[in-house]
């Protein structure tokens, strides 16, 4: 069973999400949602997750992961939107299973009306639904009492469900805690009709998957041991002796045992390798290869390393212990949802370990939010770009991986270090011609498209344009630049700040700083915005009355007098690329005639970077 549609409607930051969950044929497409920290990235797996738990107890009545009567997840006004007057969810799954849920701000019948934007809205028909005592109200075919129980059953024994919370942690191996022993020991797997052993949320599978492993190694060598009768001239044997001969291990553990090496192999980049056992009275599950120890105890891997070793152990565990078979990785099916992808993982984990174990199983619905870049670009390179997709929330857009609206500031962040400093001389040391680093994204995007309608392309030609990664960026490449390391750089560099930024021109050696000159006329005050004019933005706000905020003007008074404040216009901080994308469309020369004054002061830069002093 995997999610196929999610609908959320007033609930916390989002006001009206409709995902509907990509497939390539049957099998589903990995999920990521992004979004900063607040956007409800975590509120959407919890919608998922109170479904699949309500399945749990109608499949395993006698052992729940929640009490009998509570809840995983809260349903109470307070969670309602801000400005609003009800909140909706509902979460639909393959074979036709779902669930709905409705939350008013009070008792029905103490509404004269219905609430506010219920009507012809996916909630009304619960809203009709509620009694007139009540304020929320619940519709479902997976719960107790109104689920199949054998339809559930047997989803539950077909495909693993697993949720790895944020919360989530492993004690280090080094810490001597009576709770945490490194030996590995026989599971305790109870057989009881509506009992099981298995835990959707999975907070600390650690110990859970060491004995698991364990059980594993020794039924592949206790009862999967194969050998064939092979024939052998004895001595004084008138006739051939027959001798058994090793021929390999067959069995489901046998199965097992490769596809959680075949892991363990991928994650720690050591091919040709097998699993070991301590003594008896040390039961150490260890990593060899050839004749060589290569891991003592692979339990005892770094936090990050075993974060995304238990993931992958866990599906494992998980899809046996439902009685589920498989041969390799890539026939076991189920969803998983993680939350915060990237906890306590190093930045090289990011980008090529966990996207290997995303690979590993085609078959399983991943949905996962992370805040990380190098995650998704890990993703892009190792499953390829079509091959998941990202939503940012709160809004729910489908986003490119280059629109990842926190890779911009990972890589800001960056431009401190000395990476960066070698990637800019790297870079330059390509490049043949003079460089130009306006302030952003959008500020590329716009000169780049102004260049083409006003038929300036001759100008910008010239350069070499790169995304400057913002104003800080730019001030801290001018200052790590000394007068005699710029005279010496192997073509000349222009940093373009925005009209906004006080920065007077400039240059050392070849390097030159200019800023965009700011226009008094323009309704924008700050950014590379101030270069349209009022109809223009007006015309874009027409279009999309989000892109541009508007304060009225009005009076105020201060120490008793009263000012008058003027309109005030600025660009929201959330559609900054959506305008930037929206003006590039739709906009034309007249539109971007404002630019004009950028590249009359790149070509009067030009002869003052053509001077290597």
């Amino acid at each position: 069973m995997y999610v196929t549609r999610l609908q959320i409607t007033n609930y916390g930051p989002i006001a009206d999400l409709d995902l509907n969950f990509p497939f390539t044929g049957e099998a589903p497409v990995p999920v990521v949602l992004v979004g900063p920290n607040g956007a409800g990235k975590t509120i959407v797996l919890s919608h998922i997750m109170n479904a699949l738990l309500a399945a749990k107890e109608v499949a395993f009545p006698e052992t729940p992961e929640v009490a009998v009567g509570r809840a995983f997840k809260f349903r109470s006004p307070s969670y309602i939107k801000s400005g609003s007057q009800f909140s909706f969810s509902r979460a639909d799954f393959s074979d036709g299973f779902y669930r709905s849920e409705l939350t008013t701000g009070r008792a029905k019948e103490t509404y004269a009306e219905p609430p506010t934007g219920i009507l012809a809205s996916p909630g009304e028909m619960l809203w009709d639904r509620l009694s007139q005592e009540d304020h929320d109200h619940v519709d479902t075919n997976m719960s107790p009492g109104t689920a199949d129980p054998k339809a559930i059953s047997k989803l539950f024994a077909d495909n693993c469900y697993l949720y790895f919370p944020a919360d989530r942690f492993e004690y280090p191996a080094w810490l001597n805690t009576d709770g945490l022993e490194d030996r590995a020991r026989h599971m305790a797997i109870s057989h009881l009709v509506g009992t099981t052993s298995r835990r959707m949320i999975a907070t600390s599978p650690l110990q859970q998957n060491r004995d698991w492993l364990y059980d594993v190694v020794y039924d592949r060598a206790a009862f999967e041991f194969q050998t064939r009768q092979m024939p052998v001239n004895a001595p004084a044997s008138p006739s051939p002796v027959a001798v058994p001969v090793f021929t390999g291990y067959s069995g489901e553990a046998s199965r097992s045992y490769d596809a959680a090496l075949k892991l363990v192999q991928t994650l720690t980049g050591i091919p040709n390798s097998r699993f070991g056992i301590g003594r008896r009275q040390y039961r150490i599950i260890s990593l060899i290869a050839g004749e060589s120890t290569v891991a003592p105890n692979i339990f005892q891997l770094s936090s990050g390393e075993l974060s995304v070793l238990n993931i992958g152990l866990s599906i494992l565990r998980d899809f046996e212990l439902a009685g589920g078979v498989f041969s390799t990785t890539s026939s076991i099916t189920g969803l998983v949802l993680i939350d915060e992808a990237d906890l306590h993982l190093h930045s090289s984990h990011q980008y090529t370990v966990f996207p290997e174990l995303i690979a590993l199983f085609p078959r399983v619905q991943f949905v996962i939010t992370t805040h990380s870049p190098l995650l998704l670009l890990g993703m892009r390179k190792t499953i390829g770009e079509n091959n998941f997709a990202i939503y940012s929330l709160p809004e729910g857009r489908p986003t490119p991986v280059e629109h990842f609206e926190e890779f911009e500031q990972a890589y800001t962040s960056l431009t401190e270090t000395q990476t960066y400093a070698m990637d800019v001389d790297r870079r330059i040391g390509e490049s043949r011609r003079p460089v130009l680093f306006p302030e952003g994204d959008t500020d590329k995007q716009y000169i780049e498209t102004a260049a083409r309608f006003l038929e300036r392309t001759d100008a910008l030609s010239r350069f070499d344009v790169w995304e400057g990664g913002g104003k800080g960026s730019l001030r801290k490449l001018w200052g790590s630049f000394t007068g005699s390391v710029a005279k010496a750089l192997p073509q000349p560099i222009v940093l373009l700040f925005d009209c906004d930024t006080a920065t007077e021109p400039d240059r050392k050696g070849r390097l030159v700083r200019r800023t965009i000159p700011f226009n008094e006329e323009n309704p924008i005050g700050v950014g590379v915005e101030n270069l349209f004019t009022k109809a223009t933005l007006e015309r874009a706000r027409t279009a999309k009355p989000a892109f541009i905020d508007v304060e009225e003007a009005h009076t105020v008074s201060r120490r008793g007098q009263e000012e008058k404040v003027p309109e005030t216009w600025t660009v929201n901080a959330d559609e900054k690329a959506n305008l930037c994308h929206w003006l590039c469309e739709n906009g034309d020369a007249g539109d971007f005639e404002g630019f004009d004054a950028v590249f009359d002061l790149l070509e009067d830069a030009l002869p003052e970077l053509d001077e290597g002093t």
